[in-house]
């Protein structure tokens, strides 16, 4: 090689150094060249947690660039080096309904999806029911931990199962020889009593589910109180109940028949523990805790003072939720309360609400109003996409009157029925929410139990389960 040639190939060699070193510095910072804009750009990422199933693809822009475990626990993918821009990303398995959402990658940062769940396109539906029976209504335990069945038998005999869903038993009790209704009144899990109120019969029914007792109260109650204008009725300890007529609170002992006037001027009342008791007086609508021992009253504390306009006829209702959280509501406007305890007042989060669920991770409230479906943050959400204390925002609007719904294990989703359908929505608002199709079944109600992965669905008097597990 002549002496020439040598000096081309070392400026040559030159050249290319001097070019390609600061692309490679670049690059192992992070950088990449964008040649929609000509310049370097910092990269991000993608990281996507699926909850099930395994084995998802995931595309971006109509490209496979990655497949997820076969284990669920490491059912994830970090997808590193994009840069900035807006992607199509597709989460997909075959046989399952697509997650499909348009997400946007920032420089320095990673943008999450987590807990992303993929619907089978055909569902396993199972009759729980007998032939010969028919399921009128069926309730929920305060802890979910069991079902309370209302059902009518070939002879026409009112029957309350009680469902065991962490045994998968079911107890049937006998409540009528004929075919009455049964509205939930109480159920205390602590002693195992559950009352229904029965309109046709005009009477209140207490039942011990385990020894399978069923008492009629208007039989037991003394001649001085009358059952006919009773409004409300609630479980105490023991064989206590707490009995509201006529504003006027008493507390009767079953087993003794004996009947002790407690307090005037009550508008609703929920049992606490032991025979403490919340109340709300008329009418200046005082919220109140007690606790009553041998006809005596031991102990008031005045916990604050509904101040929201209610009028003479409003009669609001405390939920004490296992977790301590304290909501009040009314029917007639469908407003809704939360009690705030540090410092003895009333929040507002909505009106015209017509149910409303605490989700499982005690974070938020999945509330419905007659055509929307609402989420109200108790908390701070702390991970993509963020959420703050007290926020609300509107999940799903549609034109036709919402049935039920129901928190999924991530507390991240909810199923939920209206019309002739069940979908399943995820609460991740950036881009179109994921909607997947569940069913389609007339006017569903419907119950998810977390703990078995199992959805309950009450249509034309059958129940029907689908076993979530398995996705």
């Amino acid at each position: 090689m002549t002496l020439r040639k040598r000096r081309i190939l070392f400026f040559i060699s030159i050249v290319f150094f001097l070019i390609l070193t600061p692309i490679l510095v670049e690059y192992s910072r992070g950088f990449r060249f964008n040649f929609k804009t000509w310049q370097f750009v910092e990269t991000g990422g993608f990281f996507f947690r699926i909850h099930s199933p395994t084995e998802a693809q995931i595309s971006l822009d109509d490209k496979s660039v990655k497949t997820t475990s076969a284990f669920s626990y490491f059912n994830n993918a970090f997808i590193q080096n994009l840069t900035p821009g807006t992607y199509n990303v597709k989460i997909s398995k075959d046989n399952y309904q697509d997650w499909r959402k348009i997400l946007k990658i920032e420089p320095q940062l990673v943008t999450e999806a987590q807990d992303i769940v993929l619907i089978p396109e055909d569902l396993e539906l199972k009759l729980y029911n007998k032939p010969t029976q028919k399921i009128k209504d069926f309730y929920w335990s305060p802890s979910k931990k069991s079902l309370a069945l209302i059902k009518y038998n070939e002879k026409n005999q009112t029957i309350l199962g009680i469902l065991n869903l962490d045994s998968r038993n079911e107890t049937e009790i006998l409540i009528s020889k004929n075919i009455i209704t049964l509205n939930l009144q109480d159920w205390r899990e602590d002693n195992n009593r559950i009352v229904f109120h029965s309109k046709n019969e005009g009477d209140f029914i207490i039942i011990n589910v385990i020894d399978g007792k069923v008492q009629n109260l208007d039989a037991i109650l003394p001649p001085q109180i009358s059952i006919k204008d009773i409004t409300d009725i609630k479980l105490g300890s023991q064989d206590n109940i707490f009995i509201l007529k006529d504003s006027y609170l008493y507390m009767f002992n079953t087993s003794l028949r004996l009947l002790m006037f407690l307090k005037k001027n009550i508008a609703s009342i929920e049992p606490a523990n032991g025979d403490s008791i919340y109340y709300i007086t008329k009418p200046d609508f005082l919220f109140t805790k007690s606790f009553f021992k041998d006809k005596s009253l031991i102990s008031e504390e005045i916990l604050g003072t509904i101040k929201f306009k209610l009028g003479e006829d409003i009669t609001p209702k405390i939920n004490i939720l296992n977790s301590g959280h304290i909501f009040i509501d009314e029917a007639t406007t469908g407003l809704l309360l939360k009690f705030l305890s540090q410092n003895n007042s009333f929040l507002k989060i909505d009106e015209n609400v017509t149910k409303f669920y605490l989700s499982d991770d005690e974070k938020k409230i999945l509330y419905q109003k007659k055509n929307d479906l609402m989420v109200y943050y108790l908390e701070d959400i702390k991970i993509q996409p963020y959420k703050y204390a007290n926020q609300k925002e509107v999940v799903l609007n549609i034109p036709q009157e919402i049935i039920s719904s129901q928190w999924f294990e991530t507390n991240k989703h909810v199923f939920y029925s209206f019309g002739d359908s069940i979908k399943f929505i995820e609460l991740d608002n950036r881009d179109n929410q994921n909607i997947a199709h569940i069913i389609d079944s007339s006017s569903p109600d419907i119950f998810y139990d977390g703990i078995n992965e199992m959805l309950y669905i009450l249509s034309n008097e059958n129940m029907y389960t689908i076993n979530f597990s398995a996705i």
